[in-house]
């Protein structure tokens, strides 16, 4: 059976009864702080370490049981936060703690390759028709293509002609502003998830309102590579296939290839390392070469802070521009979230992570657990 109100369940029920999480609603902690991850509905709710480590405690002990043991101060706030995820569907009480098996975060993908990005000059469009036809052979899901010149009608109907004949289910284009502008984005198929036009007067967004429902972007900035990289809660993501694969794989460069301009094939159109060219070998040759796969399993435990952040899971990490770039563990450059503080730069109160540790080659970041505690005390009034 299962339940609700714990304390309604401590005045009128005699059986035992066990708070659990909802298998999809899983526990993540920080270095100060926790996160529930709601794998289904895609949201989070922030909690306490202290809630994380009394959960550990009493996982397997009924209610009646804990709000019996008066040697635990904190075991009615437990209680009372128990309650409130209860309220808000994070979790349930049930009478068998072994009701909610927990979830199976295994990885795995029939494709060698998922996602891909070519970067092309569409005013010479024979190389970019060739690595779509390419890159169907090893099907694909999800293609992004950045034009540096101005995509015309004839290119874009001939990539739709291309992709309807391909595997792939999601198709993004960047490429620059013209002044001449017609309906073909209008004619396109369902594939075509988002049109971004750079270098536009002005920065709009809007939805079509058909069927397509591509997105349409105006954007007054450049196509930069640069740009890459940026650790933003905007970028976060909270799902179930995001958060295993986040588990086992790097959630940016796990099976994604990137064929350049000129054809050279690479992890990142942002890196230099290049495997081949288009020209002179297929992309399974590329694939295979020594190297091409070892960013594909460095994961967010691994790395330097962000092992100790409670977003690591739902955040996209970034290989290229890293704090040190003889490190392939260290940082990402990017990031302007402090974990060992909770502030993001520009909060009230924010230092950069290398005020609460120190560096070195041989063994990373160690945290600086008595500095960190002063910052704390500082910030929060509290350790």
């Amino acid at each position: 059976m299962i339940f609700t109100n714990i304390f309604q369940q401590l005045k009128n029920n005699d059986n035992s009864l066990y708070f659990r999480f909802w298998a999809n609603c899983i526990f993540v902690k920080g270095h100060r702080k926790s996160i529930v991850y709601d794998l289904q509905r895609e949201r989070i709710i922030y909690l306490s370490n202290l809630f994380f480590e009394t959960y550990q405690r009493y996982k397997n002990i009924d209610i009646k049981s804990i709000y019996a043991d008066s040697k635990n101060p904190n075991r009615i706030g437990f209680l009372k936060i128990a309650n409130n995820l209860i309220d808000n569907d994070f979790g349930i009480l049930v009478d068998n703690p072994k009701t909610l098996p927990p979830l199976i975060t295994d990885y795995d993908s029939p494709l060698l390759i998922t996602n891909a990005i070519i970067k092309t000059d569409s005013s010479n469009p024979e190389l970019l028709y060739n690595s779509i036809k390419s890159l169907s052979n090893l099907r694909i899901q999800a293609l992004r293509i950045d034009d540096h010149s101005k995509m015309n009608n004839d290119v874009l109907k001939k990539l739709d002609d291309l992709v309807r004949q391909s595997s792939c289910e999601q198709i993004y284009i960047r490429t620059n502003f013209s002044s001449y502008f017609d309906k073909m984005e209008y004619q396109l198929s369902f594939r075509f998830r988002q049109i971004t036009y750079y270098n536009a007067p002005a920065d709009i967004e809007y939805e079509r309102k058909d069927n397509s429902d591509i997105t349409i972007k105006y954007s007054s900035k450049s196509i930069n590579y640069k740009d890459c990289g940026n650790v933003e809660k905007k970028y976060f993501t909270i799902n179930l296939p995001f958060f295993t694969e986040a588990q086992h794989h790097n959630t940016c460069l796990n099976r994604k290839i990137c064929i350049d301009a000129n054809g050279e094939i690479k992890n990142c159109p942002a890196m230099t390392k290049s495997y081949g060219n288009i020209r002179d070998i297929t992309l399974k040759e590329a694939i295979n070469k020594p190297g091409f796969k070892d960013l594909w399993f460095i994961c967010k435990d691994q790395i330097d802070v962000c092992k100790d952040c409670e977003f690591r899971y739902m955040c996209t990490d970034c290989r290229c521009f890293i704090k040190d770039p003889e490190n392939i563990y260290s940082q990402p450059a990017k990031c302007t979230y402090n974990p060992y503080i909770c502030l993001w730069e520009g909060q009230e109160g924010y230092v950069p992570v290398e005020e609460c540790g120190t560096y070195s080659r041989k063994t990373g970041f160690v945290p600086d657990k008595k500095r960190i505690n002063e910052l704390n005390r500082k910030i929060w009034g509290e350790e």
